[in-house]
């Protein structure tokens, strides 16, 4: 039987002992490198080429400084780390990871994104395996630029919604549209204070017969002071611009292929188109239907179109007491309501960054699936996040920045 003295119990700690195992891990580390020994040489070449690596090494094999500042200010980032940077048999790491040195980083890069992954997953794929300062934001930089990922990404977020201003009073602002049922076309117009819709049927689809019918609207409640509408050639005429000087209101457009930018009309379309398909479908009076419509509160307003227009209720079929039936003067609730709207709509949005005249960008048609290369020709003024790009292989359209995707931007 053997007595242990205190002196075996408590023996001295040896200085190096976690040194050993840091460099026998990275050692069978090294030996079981997925690469070639070639690459080895070629990493271990470059590592001494670098200036700022063979400083770092210089440190890390003969000791650490007791502060910071003792250190050449070109590794004094790395400070933070220092314990987890060895040197092994020429090759630089952090923990388990290799040092690239700056000379081959571009082909890392190229590497790590040979699979044109996204982002994030390049990223986490890197931080596995390879160690190199601002090596995030290099990545970044690498795959927003790549013209691969940039053809087949997907389409842009929507943006925050851009609300249009609520007039000061009723019939001011109009939103304007075309809507066809059963090979019958109408004229529709919104007002943006009161939400009233007027519609008009229209004999033919000339800009005189739509001219017509505004003038037939404006005659009851008279000239607004602006009318949105899309690019239709009822609207994109010279008859519809000199009727617009000679009624003195402005003429807005919107982008062709962005409904949002004329919104108001565009969601009232298929509102109507709803009251003829069941007016139809129950055998009954769409006028009954328009005239309900009218006469119902807005949800969130508490006030019906016909209110916030009239600013008295409209006498329906239904029974009601002659008191409701009396002029009112209404506050208006809009922009509270627009506000919340805005809200809830920007939770799922995104700002995009402004593309000014000349700028090369990348723009998806509606019909393609790819994003090809074009150049912004101009924006268009009155209409928000709006621009004419110029099309390689493409005939020229105005779009919403939605389509456009500049050459430095990501999801």
């Amino acid at each position: 039987m053997f007595i242990s003295d205190a002196l075996s119990r408590a023996y001295l700690p040896d200085s190096n002992d976690k040194l050993i195992d840091d460099e026998l891990d990275i050692s069978y580390i090294e030996k079981q490198l997925p690469i070639s020994s070639r690459k080895i040489a070629e990493i271990k070449d470059a590592t001494e080429a670098d200036e700022n690596l063979r400083k770092l090494s210089s440190v890390v094999v003969s000791g650490w400084p007791n502060s910071k500042e003792m250190l050449p200010d070109d590794i004094q980032s790395y400070w933070n780390f220092r314990d987890e940077i060895t040197v092994i048999d020429g090759l630089l790491y952090k923990s388990q990871r290799i040092f690239i040195p700056k000379s081959l980083q571009r082909e890392m890069l190229v590497k790590l994104h040979e699979a044109h992954l996204g982002i994030v997953k390049t990223k986490q794929r890197a931080r596995e395996i390879l160690f190199w300062r601002n090596m995030n934001s290099d990545i970044e930089n690498f795959i927003k630029n790549c013209s691969i990922c940039n053809k087949f990404r997907k389409a842009n977020c929507r943006e925050p919604l851009k609300s249009h201003d609520i007039p000061s009073r009723p019939w001011t602002k109009l939103g304007a549209d075309l809507l066809e049922f059963k090979g019958k076309h109408y004229l529709l117009c919104v007002d943006y204070y009161s939400k009233y819709p007027e519609i008009a049927l229209l004999p033919s689809l000339s800009s005189v017969s739509t001219i017509s019918a505004f003038k037939s609207m404006f005659a009851r409640h008279g000239v607004p002071s602006e009318v949105v509408s899309d690019n239709g050639p009822q609207f994109a005429c010279a008859n519809f611009k000199d009727f617009s000087h000679e009624w003195d209101f402005i003429h807005t457009t919107s982008s062709p292929r962005y409904a949002q930018s004329n919104g108001e009309a565009e969601r009232y379309v298929q509102t109507i188109k709803d009251m003829f398909k069941k007016a139809e479908e129950g055998q009954s009076d769409i006028y009954i239907s328009l005239m309900e419509y009218r006469a119902s509160p807005i949800e969130g307003v508490g006030l019906s179109p016909a209110q916030l227009l009239f600013n008295r209720q409209l006498k329906t079929k239904l029974p009601m007491s002659t008191e409701l039936l009396e002029p009112k003067a209404f506050g208006s609730k809009q922009k509270e309501l627009m506000e919340r709207q805005k809200h809830y709509y920007d939770k799922t949005s995104k700002p995009l960054p402004s593309i000014a005249p000349g700028e090369i960008v990348r723009f998806k048609k509606e019909d393609k699936s790819t994003w090809e290369p074009a150049i912004v020709e101009q924006n268009i003024v009155n209409v928000p996040m709006c621009y004419a790009p110029k099309m390689i292989n493409f005939i020229d359209e105005t779009e919403n920045q939605r389509k456009c995707l500049t050459v430095n931007s990501q999801k």
